[in-house]
């Protein structure tokens, strides 16, 4: 399968480009100080357990579909499973399916940051804000320039699709391939 086109990291001082969300660096400085945050070691053993790993792929076995992007009329495939109430608010539901949401990357950051860094605590704010967004669609004729205008005035936290690569990516035919 082709590989997806480099986007820029997305820490803000940063301008590497990167096939992750974060460049290597900025990865491992993340995830650092992620980790030094963390006080809840039960929590976090959790997440490491036999249960959750079976809970988390029988949900996504359930729902293979971001259940946000569906409400939306988009197929995404989901990449998180989350909490609906949280671990730590209430331990009891840990285990409860009915508990669980099949997730996109995109869905769960807004949901845990919401778009402007504060943290949202009901997905429905999320459903708003998606509402709202303003979508810019660039299309024009094969060779003319529309990724190159894109990366040009792309800005730090755009979503940008192209059509070209989800198309080599559902049907595995090269690019201008198309019946």
């Amino acid at each position: 399968m082709p590989r997806k086109s480099p986007k820029i990291c997305n820490t803000e001082e940063c301008r590497e480009l990167t096939y992750d969300t974060y460049c290597d660096k900025c990865r491992k400085d993340t995830h650092r100080e992620y980790k030094e945050q963390r006080v809840d070691k039960k929590e976090q053993a959790f997440y490491f357990s036999i249960l959750w790993i079976k809970l988390c792929n029988r949900k996504k076995r359930l729902n293979p579909l971001c259940e946000v992007c569906l409400e939306e009329g988009r197929l995404t495939p989901v990449e998180i499973v989350h909490y609906l109430i949280e671990v730590k608010e209430d331990w009891s539901k840990r285990l409860s399916i009915d508990n669980l949401q099949s997730v996109c990357k995109a869905h769960h950051h807004k949901i845990h940051f919401g778009v402007d860094g504060t943290k949202y605590t009901k997905i429905k704010k999320v459903r708003e804000h998606m509402r709202e967004s303003n979508v810019t669609i660039v299309n024009r004729a094969v060779g003319s320039g529309k990724t190159t205008y894109v990366k040009e005035h792309m800005e730090h936290g755009d979503l940008i699709l192209d059509v070209d690569y989800l198309w080599m990516a559902v049907t595995m035919l090269d690019m201008y391939d198309k019946p």
